[in-house]
């Protein structure tokens, strides 16, 4: 399998030409529309309230927009408002969206200000390659798989709020298309196999410290330990990474969560106020999977016996182009670990990690870490657990089906898969602990409809029967609600199809109110009773849904959210049920200059920019009354060719493939690690100069 990529892009003038304007026909979305000037180029949107998706589709008066070798569409945005505002751009082919990976991107605009909503689209390249395995290909493989957009035959545009909330409006200033020369590639160029180097690196691309020889690898790491001797903690830190020149409150001997002067915290197990700065995943176990890509490498590492310990045959794939095998995978990643420390990298890769944690000013190792690190105990740590629950038949979700809180293997599973965990709940240096993660509660009245759908034998289903006994009494007042024709009680337990009217919403959201009192308040009494110290933090949630928050509120020591917004404050419905401290569990800003074509939820153009967007993220969190930390995902880059798990090739590290460290993003942790505890107490200190 030797395929020759031919890059059909223009010859020259890349971004020289001025952008292409896209016109059409607007027409509303859950709004209404005003056209701005008279060229039919910009509209004042007013979205409704409580609609999803409001917003304006442009449709070309001829059927398709060509955008040619334009590979990108803009849209700019003002946000005439006093908050601010996520706005998408969504394009669509025959007036349909293009399945479950819909070609949109987002941006924020600020209160009073504008915003470019930027979408890249990949090229039409000829032969077809297959390239599969990894979510995101690089451009200049161009697709070879149904999805996607034909740049030739672009028939509407959609620009909207992908988030419901109050009446709100924005102005679209203009759509065009321009040249990406952030995505292209010179002319000229063939991209032929192997796609990846030695070190697990894109070929067809060139970055700044792109490792270019075997000995880039060792200069790398005498620079960087001359760095971590220089700058080994920032100052005002004490044993557990606290502010030690901060406020002194009673020692517990354990992680807790205080409300000081109107703003939450948590307290280090020595009295100093702790803000949770955190990493996912500081571990080196990301693999790739080999089997029908082999030639796709330029060396094909994982049979060397020398880099045994790189390899593994994965468990059942569940996502992506693997799904249900069991592939063959390596690690570009602890190969070079092995090169650069040889027989003794594991060890060192743990050590270091610690290192540049506290050097860089992380004070949390977060969710999916190698257990050796937390088992140093030089950085305080998360754990989680992800119990076997018994499932809600009827369910759907990406991840699975959520549980069944009503069966009674659920709690008894909590409580044992906690057990296993050993030492962590009696450990000091544990901040607390996650179970499950972004379960799929769905959206309002779900879990009754799912439940409805599961057959007679779901504890959930006898629950609902149950509850709705209780509320209606005789099966004609239900029939009346619903509009239903059951017979009797009798029939509702085993029917799986049945489908309530709109008089039947109150009864689903009570029974979702049911439903997430049982999950939560097992799942809060199996952490109580394995150490009644130990922080529950909750089930790492994604939802922006108030019911929810509110439900956690009541049996969370700390409601955790996983929110890939461009602001975390962005993503808060007003006010925070319960008042409870709150703490972002994933976030993440990833690069598309750095070799891998996509840079995560949320990308930034280069490495500057996504510096800045990770400042602005943190600062927000800091500025954030209720929260008391933010997590970012990931602490290693993905593969270029794709994790096992699903495919993500994300650039959204803080470290590469080759174990360096992306320097600017470093520089900017550094920075705000010496402003995080005063601006988080209300200081607003000026930022620090950059060296």
């Amino acid at each position: 399998m030797r395929h020759l990529l031919l890059l059909a892009l223009a010859a020259a003038g890349l971004g020289a030409e001025p952008p292409s304007p896209l016109r059409g026909r607007a027409s509303p979305q859950s709004a209404t529309l005003s056209p701005l000037g008279s060229a039919g180029e910009s509209w004042e949107v007013r979205c409704a309230a409580d609609r999803p998706y409001p917003g304006m589709r442009l449709r070309p008066a001829d059927g398709a927009w060509d955008l040619g070798d334009r590979l990108l569409v803009v849209a700019r945005v003002a946000n005439p408002g006093g908050t601010p505002l996520r706005v998408g751009l969504r394009l669509h082919k025959d007036g349909v969206d293009t399945g479950r990976d819909p070609v949109q991107a987002f941006a924020l605009a600020p209160p009073g200000g504008e915003c470019e909503v930027r979408l890249g689209l990949d090229p039409l390249v000829h032969p077809p390659f297959r390239c599969f395995g990894l979510r995101h290909r690089p451009p200049e493989l161009g697709r070879s798989r149904p999805g996607g957009i034909d740049p030739a035959a672009v028939s509407e545009a959609e620009v909207f709020l992908p988030e419901q909330g109050p009446e709100r409006s924005f102005r679209l200033l203009g759509l065009h298309a321009e040249r990406d020369a952030s995505r292209s590639v010179p002319p000229g160029v063939v991209a032929t196999l192997p796609l990846f180097d030695r070190w697990g690196q894109y070929r067809h691309r060139t970055w700044p410290g792109k490792v270019a020889a075997e000995g880039d690898l060792a200069e790398a790491r005498r620079r960087e330990d001359g760095e971590l001797a220089r700058d080994p903690v920032p100052p005002g830190r004490d044993r557990w990474g606290g502010w030690a020149d901060g406020p002194q409150l009673a020692a517990s001997g354990r992680f807790r969560t205080e409300r000081l002067d109107g703003r939450w915290w948590l307290v280090d197990p020595d009295g100093r106020l702790f803000w949770s700065q955190g990493v996912n995943c500081v571990n080196v176990a990301d693999h790739t999977p080999v089997d029908g890509r082999e030639d796709w490498w330029q060396e094909a590492t994982w049979n060397d016996p020398a880099f045994a310990d790189a390899v593994l045959r994965a468990e059942r794939v569940l996502h992506g182009d693997y799904r249900g095998s069991t592939p063959l995978c390596f690690s570009p990643l602890r190969a070079n670990l092995r090169r650069i420390d040889g027989d003794a990298w594991s060890g060192r890769a743990v050590a270091r990690s610690l290192r540049r944690l506290r050097s860089w000013g992380f004070t949390t190792i977060g969710n999916w870490s190698d257990p050796a690190a937390n088992a140093a105990r030089e950085v305080p740590y998360t754990v989680g657990v992800h119990p076997r629950h018994p499932v809600l038949a009827g369910a759907s979700g990406y991840w699975g089906r959520i549980c069944d809180p009503f069966d009674p293997a659920f709690a008894p599973g909590v409580a044992q898969a906690l057990a296993a965990l050993g030492e962590a709940g009696d450990d000091p240096w544990c901040l607390g602990v996650f179970i499950d993660n972004e379960l799929s509660w769905g959206r309002p009245g779900d879990l009754a409809r799912w439940t409805l759908a599961s057959p007679a034998a779901q504890p959930a289903k006898a629950a609902l029967v149950a509850a709705l006994r209780r509320r209606h009494g005789a099966i004609a007042a239900l029939n009346a609600a619903w509009g239903t024709a059951l017979a009797s009680w009798d029939d509702l337990l085993p029917a799986t199809a049945t489908t309530p009217g709109a008089g039947a919403q109150a009864d689903l959201l009570a029974f979702g109110e049911d439903f997430r009192e049982a999950y939560f308040a097992a799942c809060r009494a199996a952490v109580r009773a394995r150490n009644p110290a130990w922080l529950y933090l909750g089930c790492r949630a994604n939802e922006q849904d108030p019911a929810l928050l509110a439900s956690m509120a009541r049996h969370c020591d700390v409601i955790s959210l996983n929110i890939y917004r461009e602001l975390p404050s962005a993503f808060f419905p007003a006010g925070i049920p319960g008042d409870r401290p709150l703490l972002v569990t994933e976030f993440h800003v990833g690069v598309r200059d750095r070799g891998l074509p996509q840079g995560g939820l949320l990308a930034a153009a280069d490495a500057d920019a996504r510096a800045a967007a990770f400042t602005a993220y943190v600062r927000d969190a800091l500025d954030h009354p209720a929260l008391v930390g933010s997590h970012w995902f990931a602490w290693y880059d993905q593969s270029p060719s794709g994790r096992y798990l699903d495919g993500e090739n994300y650039a959204v590290g803080l470290v590469d493939v080759t174990d360096r460290p992306h320097d600017a993003l470093v520089a900017a942790a550094r920075l705000l690690a010496q402003e995080m505890y005063p601006r988080h107490a209300g200081a607003r200190p000026p930022a620090p100069a950059r060296p």
